[in-house]
């Protein structure tokens, strides 16, 4: 099994080259653990082990729509704000969690970051605002697909198309 925790840890460590783990990545990381045969103690151990903050992520915590809970005093603020922000748009709160990723994007000017301001905009019928966060998000990674994908379908929404 040292073979598939080594597999699990570097993988972890991609996942935090930019300090964060996404929801995206975090999904990848869970099949991953499957596949692997890494149990929820161990992928949280190797997780906080990565980080070098004790008890950061319980990824066996899947209440409420959230795949993982994070402990604010472990976080740096930007990471507490980005998970905070997550945590409202897979509520659905997507107006908050709109306003919360406008706050981060001030700081943190990424790809994921424009892509779920992109996200929050369609889901409450700001098209127009879609649009600028998606073709953002595509100037710093063209080949982004979900987001093609997304800005595809929001530009069929308003008739651009």
């Amino acid at each position: 099994m040292p073979d598939s925790v080594e597999i699990y840890r570097n993988a972890v460590k991609t996942a935090l080259r930019d300090g964060i783990i996404t929801q995206d990545e975090m999904d990848i990381l869970d099949g991953l653990k499957k596949n692997l045969g890494i149990s929820n103690e161990d992928a949280t151990e190797i997780i906080s082990q990565e980080k070098n903050v004790p008890e950061r992520v319980d990824v066996n915590n899947h209440s409420e729509g959230n795949r993982f809970s994070v402990k604010k005093d472990a976080l740096s603020d930007i990471e507490y704000t980005y998970q905070k922000a997550m945590d409202e748009y897979s509520s659905g709160n997507y107006d908050k969690a709109r306003e919360t990723f406008e706050k981060i994007s001030e700081d943190r000017k990424t790809k994921e970051v424009f892509s779920w301001l992109g996200f929050c905009c369609t889901y409450t019928g700001d098209y127009v605002s879609a649009l600028k966060y998606f073709n953002s998000a595509l100037k710093m990674d063209p080949n982004y697909e979900i987001v093609k994908k997304a800005l595809s379908m929001v530009r069929k929404k308003i008739g651009i198309d």
